[in-house]
């Protein structure tokens, strides 16, 4: 049963240790969260009560594969669903601002608990970062390019199954899904990040770094308590509101966990104290592109979870490419008689009289105007624009938590993404079922990156990025050969400096001039030519 493999799952990363007395409260403490939190959801969700709220269901638990739907009638119904009022369901419970991965999860478990939602997407196509686009016969990936935990039987999976109703399968990379190519020329070093289990992926990078063993086990070790930390912070979550607050008033969280103590550790101060090899250093930390911060600002937590959950079973790609991840949980949404629009762009929230309540949305179509309201307002759109954008200025003034976070909060690097297709097969072309993080140098990456950053758009034309991305999607998907024969696609990121772009940011896409077009293929030109030199096989 599903609630045995969260059971499972809970009893495994109690925190209990011989030790003293407080070590021994400590641990009470952290096991009465945990119960708590854990029975009020199977209560909520599997008790007398759960028929009102079946959200999770064993129906939903993976099912045979049925194949890619390549009908593009159909997968526009669900994915390109534009916006009409008429369209809009009667006697909403929740409208969601923003249909990227988190709007739709949230959406398709509230839809399942009964509730009927609206999800309001400004863009020609639903998905955000799951999102895809076929280019003269190509087929790109946005923001999905790999996954953990998603292997049989993992709670992650069993969690991607319930809002996929089961259809989505997932295709497993190469043990090695991850190789860091580090300098360049005769002199680059290669590196290669292996799954298996905790130990296989050590011992990959002990045989590269012998000398540095103690310092890799002290990194791959803080693993364990850093994972407790957030499941018991994640267990709080799960109480009622109100207990919650006392948890959280009380400082208890402080007691019971390391949680604070970690998040207060950056990236490149933990791994700086762990070594003084310039090579592993960069090694330890060199996805951080995965989470868009760098390692002077980024928690050391981030890192390690991400590490660690791609340690055991390895690394994942949906079956059929990103777009069936939005594609099977927005049909779960429709089932509920909820929906999905595109092409809605959300001018703002609408609030009561007394303005300290969120009550509809406003939609703007064209010339038009239309107002939506329902008693929750959910917000996919990201903080500032949340904020700044779409509630009026007085309001978010007077909320002295926004003001605070604003202050501390910085957005986070811009990225430029550069997409190349190949003719040629993949018997042929022999591409990596993996990814490539290429650095051209191994000092600090904080620093590399914002000198950067740091240059004018001219001087930026001239210079190679110091770090690129490079993935083949087209070698992830088993499927996508049947659906692109003789397609290989590459997708390529790097940083970039939004002030580079700035004086295009009020014009249409595909109306910026001869001048931004020059600029972005100029760059994507040095992406380019740093994919052939690392994949000679694509030269022509």
């Amino acid at each position: 049963m599903i609630v045995e493999k969260f059971l499972t799952a809970f009893v495994s990363e109690t925190p209990f240790s011989s030790g003293s007395g407080v070590a021994m409260l400590t641990g009470v403490l952290a096991v009465l969260i945990g119960v708590l939190g854990f029975r009020y959801l199977v209560k909520k969700y599997f008790g007398k009560d759960a028929s009102r709220t079946p959200i999770f269901s064993e129906k939903n638990l993976s099912k045979p594969f049925a194949g890619v739907e390549t009908d593009e009638k159909i997968r526009n119904a669900v994915l390109k669903q534009g916006f009409s009022i008429e369209k809009v369901p009667s006697d909403l419970d929740a409208i969601f601002i923003g249909s990227g991965i988190g709007s739709l999860s949230a959406a398709c478990f509230l839809a399942k608990a009964g509730k009927k939602v609206l999800v309001l997407e400004q863009h020609d196509r639903a998905g955000g970062c799951c999102h895809t686009f076929t280019e003269k016969g190509f087929e790109f990936d946005t923001g999905i390019h790999y996954v953990g935990n998603e292997g049989p039987g993992q709670p992650d999976r069993i969690l991607m199954d319930q809002l996929t109703g089961g259809r989505l399968h997932w295709d497993k990379l190469d043990d090695v899904y991850d190789v860091v190519k580090l300098g360049t020329g005769k002199d680059q070093k290669t590196f290669e990040i292996k799954s298996g289990s905790r130990q296989i992926w050590e011992n990959a990078l002990i045989e590269k770094f012998p000398d540095e063993a103690d310092a890799i086990r002290k990194f791959t070790a803080a693993y364990k308590p850093i994972h407790t930390s957030f499941f018991y912070v994640g267990m709080v979550k799960f109480l009622p509101y109100w207990l919650m607050k006392v948890v959280i008033s009380l400082g208890i969280i402080d007691w019971v966990t390391d949680y604070n103590k970690w998040n207060n550790i950056c990236v490149r101060d933990f791994i700086n104290g762990l070594t003084t090899n310039k090579d592993l250093r960069l090694v330890l930390q060199y996805l951080f592109g995965d989470y868009g911060t760098l390692p002077d600002k980024a928690s050391i937590p981030i890192l390690s979870l991400i590490h660690g959950h791609y340690w055991k079973n390895g690394a994942f790609y949906p079956r059929g490419g990103a777009s069936e991840i939005p594609f099977h949980v927005i049909q779960e949404i429709q089932k509920a008689d909820g929906a999905v629009l595109v092409r809605a762009k959300v001018q703002s929230i609408l609030l009561d009289a007394a303005e300290k309540k969120a009550i509809g949305v406003r939609v703007e179509k064209g010339s038009k105007t239309y107002d939506i309201h329902a008693p929750k307002i959910i917000s996919g759109a990201g903080f500032r624009n949340t904020f700044e954008k779409l509630l009026p200025k007085p309001v978010s003034m007077r909320l002295n938590r926004v003001q605070e976070v604003k202050t501390k909060v910085t957005p986070s690097a811009s990225a430029f993404q550069a997409f190349f297709g190949f003719n040629g097969s993949q018997e042929e072309l022999k591409l990596p079922k993996h990814n490539t993080w290429f650095y051209s140098t191994n000092e600090d990456p904080a620093i590399t990156m914002k000198s950067y950053l740091n240059m004018t758009r001219e001087e930026a034309l001239s210079a190679d990025p110091p770090f690129v991305f490079i993935a083949f999607p087209s070698t992830k998907d088993s499927t996508y050969v049947e659906r692109h024969p003789n397609k290989i696609c590459c997708t390529v990121v790097s940083v970039s400096n939004y002030d580079w772009f700035q004086e295009w940011s009020s014009s249409q896409a595909t109306k910026r001039g001869d001048e931004y077009e020059s600029v972005k293929n100029t760059m994507g030109q040095r992406l380019l030519d740093m994919v052939l030199d690392l994949f000679p096989q694509l030269q022509v």
